[in-house]
């Protein structure tokens, strides 16, 4: 039997640990990228201008709780190694309380399928037992619409194939294609 040994250093240990959610939580938290792109029924803009109206975000937490935490180079690619990334069509036609469901429903499934929901916890849990305590759908679009700004297709092209590039380790498009193996 492996006795502990109580200092003071290790209880402050447990007492930080109970206090700092992101050390508590650890084990039973996951993170997803989530893709907010606009309904477009026309088809008006050329593929660099629609890349550019997406909203990137993380979507973070536990089967407690969920934060929306918003990626700030929207203009660039986010690549977030290891995160799946999910898509989300925003209408805003539509009540806010759709997005709200998305995002419980979907992180939900996102636990389900990392193996953090398992099947007996599942027959208990209901994914509208998440809490979500951020803004609405249409006032996060509102706000990032009011401070977007669309830049030319050159420039555009140009900082993302650098930051591809710099991702990449200076070869363009994903490594994982066939294309960039054992060159």
């Amino acid at each position: 039997m492996r006795l502990i040994r109580y200092t003071e250093d290790f209880l402050l240990l447990i007492i930080i640990q109970e206090d700092v959610p992101s050390l508590f939580y650890y084990n039973d938290s996951h993170v997803f990228g989530l893709s907010v792109i606009p309904k477009n029924e026309s088809n008006e803009h050329d593929i660099p201008t629609k890349l550019q109206l997406e909203n990137r975000f993380l979507v973070a937490g536990t089967l407690e709780e969920i934060f929306i935490l918003p990626c700030k180079e929207t203009a660039l690619r986010c690549s977030h190694q290891g995160i799946t990334t999910m898509n989300f069509t925003y209408n805003p036609a539509k009540p806010a309380t759709q997005f709200e469901t998305y995002l419980k429903l979907t992180f939900t499934n996102q636990m389900k399928r990392v193996g953090l929901l398992d099947e007996e916890m599942a027959a208990d849990f209901n994914f509208t037992q998440i809490k979500y305590n951020g803004r609405g759908i249409h006032e996060i679009i509102s706000k990032l619409e009011s401070e977007r700004f669309i830049l030319p297709r050159d420039i555009f092209l140009e900082l993302n194939t650098k930051e591809d590039e710099q991702i990449t380790g200076g070869k363009r498009g994903f490594v994982n294609e066939k294309i960039y193996q054992d060159e």
